[in-house]
């Protein structure tokens, strides 16, 4: 007796052609487009659109990471480190120029206009050396 031919069984899901177009025009694979394909079904969007918010979302994830490699390299400083620092700043200037009112009328007094340039100007540097230092 011969033995029956048997018909030989394909392995794997059928091959779809709407998920195959899909995976070879958005180079993804079969499953990420059966995915969309089905996703697309529910949400009434087109594969494109789809496509193209994947990509966005991508492409602001890998923004994200750069940025966060950016800070961890000290290239960008927190907003509440540079509100401190010019809190402190103005603080500095703020006592400096504050006590030019003690300090400064007694040494202007009776002096002509050329006799106090000098005066202002060491004034100034001092501030602008205490805004340096800081």
């Amino acid at each position: 007796m011969k033995p029956k031919k048997t018909q030989k069984r394909g392995k794997g899901r059928p091959r779809n052609p709407v998920t195959d177009r899909i995976a070879d025009e958005l180079a993804v694979t079969k499953r990420q487009a059966r995915n969309l394909a089905a996703e697309s079904e529910t949400t009434g969007l087109p594969v494109e659109d789809m496509k193209a918010a994947r990509l966005r979302k991508l492409k602001l994830e890998g923004d994200r990471i750069e940025y966060l490699l950016e800070v961890t390299k000290g290239k960008h400083i927190a907003k509440e480190k540079v509100e401190e620092e010019m809190i402190a700043l103005g603080m500095a200037v703020k006592a400096q120029l504050l006590s030019w009112v003690g300090a400064l009328p007694g040494r202007l007094e009776g002096l002509s206009a050329a006799q106090m340039v000098p005066i202002l100007e060491d004034e100034i540097s001092r501030v602008l050396k205490t805004l340096s230092d800081e």
